[in-house]
C-alpha cells in the first residue's frame, strides 16, 4: 500500500475534522448560529468592523408614544428568548448562543429627549451603521426620541438596532407586526403569498440549473468598474450616509399602473430605482451612460407566516433568505421601460434555482471555520455595486407602543465595494424608500437625492 502524501493527509484530516464536528454540532443541545447568520459575523471580521452589521429600524409616529409604551413595547419583545441571549464568538469553532447572565431590558432600552429634525436623525443613523455593538450583551438596542419632529409632520420615533445574526427582514417584520395594534376591526390583513404551481423539471434540468447557478454566483467575478462602485472595501474609517423618503404614491396607484402591463410592485419598485439612480449619476458626474449595475437582490425562499396571528411560531435566523444577481436597469429612456426591463430580468430569475443556491452558498460558507470563512466570504459576497431588498408591511393603518404610527424605514450597512443599499418598504399603502451609500461614491447630498429621484420616478409612471 502506497503512503499516504502530506497534503492528502491534511485534506483528508481537514474533511474528517469537518465531518466530525457537525455531526457533534447537530448531536449536541447548544444552541449554534445557523450557517446563514454566521456568515455576518465572518464578513465583519474580514472587514474588520465587528458587529455591524445590524438592522435598524425607525417608526416615526403621528403623536409621540408615551415612556411607558415604549417600555412596555421592550418588555414586550423581551418575551422572545432570542432578545435574552449574548453571542459566543470563536475563531476556529462555531458560534453560539447563550443566556446572557444578569440579562435586565432597561440596559438595552435609552430615552434621548433631545430635540432632533429629519436630517439629524438621519445623521445619527449613519454614524451608527459603522458603530459596533457591545459584544457581552445581546446584540440588539432601542432608542426613543420623544421631541422627534420633521417636515412630513411625524412627532416622536423610536430607532431599533438589531444585529443581522438575529434573523433577517422578513424574521423582523413579523416579530414586529406581533407589537401592532390595528386601528379599526375591519383593518386588511395581507395574505400569506403563495407559489404557483409549476410543471416539474427533470432531473437533470434541475442539476444543469444548479450547477448554472452556482457558477453564476460563485465565479462572476467582481462588477465592472463603474460610477457607483466603490475603489475600496468600507471598513471603520469610512462614511456612509443613510437617508430615507416617504413617497407620495400610493401602493394602490402602483397597482393600478403595474396590472394592465403584466407588472408586479416589485418591477415598479425596482424600475423606480433603476431610474433614480441613472439622474443622479449622469447629473453629478456628468455621465451621459453607465453599464447596469450588478445588483444582489435579497428574497425570501418560502412564503412569508401571516405575521398577524400570534400561533404561527416565529423562527429567529437567516434561514429564509436568499440571494441573487441581477443587473439593474439605468439606460432606459423612461421609468415605464425600466419597470419593463426589470419585468424581463426577474422572470428569467424565477424559473432558476438562484436564489436557493444563493441561500445554500451563504450557509455553507457560514458553516466553515470563521477564520477560514472570513477569508473566502469576501470573494463571492462583494461582487455587486447595489443591494436591494423590499418588505411588505401592513396595509392598515395600526399603532405601536400605544401611538399611531405613520412610517418605518430600514437600513442594512453599506459593506465590501457596494455603492448603495437599498430597503423599501410598504407600510399602509405608503412606499417607505431607504437607502445608505458609500459617501466615496455619493455624499449624504447624492443619497438625499436618490431618494427625491425616486419618488418623481414612482409619480412619474403612477399618476
Amino acid at each position: 500500500v502506497r503512503p499516504m502524501s502530506t497534503g492528502t493527509a491534511v485534506v483528508a484530516g481537514t474533511a474528517a475534522a469537518v465531518c466530525t464536528a457537525a455531526a457533534f454540532r447537530l448531536c449536541s443541545g447548544t444552541d449554534y448560529v445557523d450557517g446563514t447568520s454566521a456568515c455576518w459575523f465572518n464578513l465583519e471580521d474580514a472587514a474588520g468592523i465587528p458587529l455591524t452589521s445590524s438592522i435598524h429600524a425607525i417608526a416615526l409616529f403621528e403623536t409621540p408614544p408615551t415612556t411607558q409604551g415604549v417600555e412596555d413595547l421592550v418588555r414586550s419583545l423581551c418575551r422572545h428568548r432570542r432578545f435574552r441571549q449574548r453571542l459566543v464568538r470563536r475563531r476556529w469553532l462555531w458560534h453560539y448562543w447563550e443566556d446572557s447572565p444578569g440579562f435586565d431590558p432597561a440596559q438595552h432600552l435609552a430615552e434621548n429627549p433631545v430635540q432632533l429634525g429629519g436630517q439629524e436623525l438621519q445623521e445619527r443613523v449613519s454614524k451608527l451603521l459603522t458603530t459596533g455593538m457591545d459584544p457581552t450583551r445581546p446584540p440588539w438596542s432601542a432608542t426613543f426620541y420623544p421631541n422627534y419632529s420633521d417636515e412630513d409632520g411625524h412627532k416622536g420615533a423610536i430607532l431599533f438596532r438589531l444585529h443581522h445574526s438575529m434573523g433577517d427582514g422578513f424574521v423582523w417584520l413579523q416579530t414586529f407586526m406581533r407589537e401592532v395594534v390595528p386601528t379599526s376591526s375591519d383593518a386588511e390583513v395581507v395574505p400569506v403569498l403563495r407559489g404557483s404551481k409549476t410543471a416539474r423539471p427533470s432531473l437533470a434540468a434541475v442539476a444543469l440549473d444548479a450547477v448554472s447557478s452556482t457558477v453564476r454566483l460563485v465565479a462572476s467575478g467582481d462588477d465592472a468598474p463603474g460610477p457607483l462602485r466603490a475603489v475600496r472595501n468600507v471598513d471603520p474609517s469610512s462614511t456612509v450616509a443613510a437617508r430615507w423618503c416617504l413617497a407620495p404614491t400610493t401602493v394602490a396607484q402602483i397597482k393600478a399602473f403595474a396590472k394592465p402591463l403584466g407588472l408586479t410592485v416589485n418591477d415598479v419598485l425596482l424600475g423606480a430605482l433603476g431610474q433614480a439612480l441613472q439622474r443622479v449619476v449622469r447629473r453629478r458626474r456628468e455621465a451621459r451612460s453607465f453599464a447596469n449595475p450588478k445588483t444582489t437582490v435579497w428574497v425570501a425562499l418560502r412564503p412569508v407566516p401571516d405575521a398577524y396571528k400570534s400561533e404561527v411560531p416565529l423562527v429567529f435566523s437567516n434561514g429564509n433568505l436568499g440571494a441573487c444577481y441581477m443587473d439593474l436597469p439605468v439606460g432606459e429612456a423612461s421609468t415605464r421601460d425600466a419597470c419593463m426591463a426589470v419585468q424581463s430580468r426577474v422572470q428569467k430569475l424565477k424559473g432558476t434555482l438562484e436564489p436557493v443556491i444563493g441561500a445554500y452558498l451563504l450557509r455553507v460558507f457560514g458553516l466553515l471555520p470563521p477564520a477560514i470563512s472570513a477569508k473566502l466570504l469576501p470573494v463571492c459576497a462583494y461582487n455587486s455595486t447595489v443591494s436591494a431588498s423590499s418588505l411588505p408591511g401592513p396595509a392598515f393603518d395600526f399603532t405601536l407602543a400605544g401611538a399611531r404610527a405613520r412610517a418605518a424605514f430600514f437600513f442594512v450597512p453599506c459593506a465590501g465595494k457596494f455603492g448603495a443599499f437599498v430597503t423599501i418598504a410598504t407600510v399602509q399603502g405608503r412606499v417607505c424608500f431607504g437607502v445608505n451609500t458609500n459617501t466615496s461614491v455619493l455624499d449624504a447630498a447624492g443619497a438625499q437625492e436618490v431618494c427625491a429621484e425616486f419618488a418623481a420616478a414612482l409619480q412619474e409612471c403612477c399618476k
